[in-house]
């Protein structure tokens, strides 16, 4: 079994599994480190996230409901099981509590603000940013040597799995918990190393989908990441500002683009380009509002940070101006992507849609989120749902924001709050 695998369930068993980070707290709007101090609390806008939370997941009623013991995560975990429970006699499950669900152990850093850590802890911060499975602190009190944040998070992540996994087989799981911690529950159960530890995104109230099957290869997939539409935001906020490049992977259905490629979809995500591949472009169908540039498949095969800049020679204009985007200063946000390396002052995104077939835009994504070729079979990319990255820095290295967005999910959602 490789290093974090999870176990093997009973065979012909499923599990699915909702991750869910937990509602903006007082940490998060003043722009502070959290860890696993326990003095953050939700905000009025993070309650409102938990209770949209628990009414979307009325169609996904839990079977079991996990949480992180701190407040924030109990909070919302609560918050969802009021919004359950509000209309409907159905019994709400009870909520359990696991000290492994709680946020990665960073004591040297908790209640500081991401300027005071980037200034008084530069050579650390470095790390954390750059290589962050290699990051050492000391714990004061608790500890003489040096913990290791990213590596000790990951090891109770996989614990938590064989804990977890045996009890619930079949199972629907709801677990309520952080980001960082959600991030290393997704990466040692699709086999994602620590040193990516940075490379997915999961936003207040985003909700990540995993299933476990039976024994044989593959037995754990990803469903969706860092899912917000519910919230009303098809296209996640993003944690470093607005700044850099976004690029919305859209692979073509077979029926056809008109139900999911319309001209008011595009109008909604307001994009500076939109780029398909050969294969793509035949079957797209939009009004004369919306620019089409072909690329090659060449640019998209063997996707690198150079594609990228292969993408932008297709609008020069635009490659320019993606300089521009992303040379404002990084803001640091909690466990988030490389830093710019870009100084200057402006403060905007560059968001382009790239429109091609799955087996095009799927090497892209693994690429992105650290995934190695043996594991992709865990990642099944649907046709006519989205894909986010986000590159705060077009020569760095890029941040999966999104997988598998439905693009009618807010809809849904606001149908099923108002039902």
């Amino acid at each position: 079994m490789r290093k974090h695998e999870v176990p093997f369930l009973m065979a012909e068993q499923t599990t699915r599994v909702f991750l869910l980070r937990h509602g903006e707290s007082t940490f998060n709007q003043q722009g502070r480190y959290q860890g696993c101090s326990d003095e953050s609390v939700l905000t009025e806008r993070g309650l409102r996230t938990a209770f949209q939370a628990g009414c979307y997941l009325r169609s996904e009623w839990p079977d079991v409901v996990l949480a992180s013991p701190l407040q924030r995560a109990r909070q919302t975990a609560e918050t969802i099981l009021s919004a359950l429970g509000d209309i409907t006699p159905r019994r709400v499950p009870p909520i359990e509590f696991h000290e492994l669900l709680k946020e990665i152990d960073l004591p040297l850093w908790e209640g500081r603000t991401y300027d005071e850590v980037r200034r008084e802890f530069s050579g650390d911060y470095r790390t954390w940013m750059e290589r962050p499975h290699r990051l050492r602190m000391n714990a004061p009190g608790r500890s003489r040597t040096p913990i290791r944040p990213v590596l000790d998070l990951y090891h109770r992540a996989a614990r938590f799995w064989s804990q977890i996994l045996p009890r619930f087989a079949g199972k629907r799981v709801l677990i309520i918990s952080h980001g960082g911690t959600v991030r290393a529950l997704v990466g040692t159960a699709l086999g994602i190393s620590e040193g990516f530890y940075h490379r997915t995104q999961h936003s207040n109230g985003g909700i990540t989908i995993l299933r476990f099957e039976g024994a044989g290869p593959g037995r754990s997939r990803i469903e969706g990441l860092n899912l917000t539409g519910y919230l009303g935001r098809r296209l996640p906020k993003l944690k470093e500002g607005k700044r850099g490049v976004r690029l919305v992977l859209l692979p073509p259905g077979r029926g056809g683009m008109e139900s999911v490629h319309a001209p008011p979809l595009l109008d909604e995500w307001k994009p500076d380009f939109v780029v398909a591949s050969p294969a793509a472009a035949r079957r797209i169908t939009v009004d004369g509002r919306h620019e089409i540039r072909l690329i090659g498949e060449e640019i998209l095969c063997g996707w690198d940070r150079h594609s990228l800049r292969g993408l932008m020679r297709s609008h020069p204009l635009k490659e320019s101006r993606a300089r521009e985007c992303a040379a404002s200063s990084s803001a640091g946000m909690e466990g988030y992507g490389a830093p710019c390396a870009l100084p200057g002052v402006a403060s905007s995104v560059l968001t382009g849609v790239v429109i091609a077939p799955v087996k095009s835009l799927l090497p892209v994504l693994l690429s992105t989120a650290g995934v190695e070729k043996r594991d992709g079979i865990r990642w099944d990319m649907h046709e006519g749902c989205i894909s986010v990255l986000h590159y705060p820095d077009p020569d760095g290295v890029p941040v999966l924001q999104a997988f598998n967005v439905p693009v009618n999910v807010a809809a849904a959602a606001g149908r099923r709050e108002a039902s």
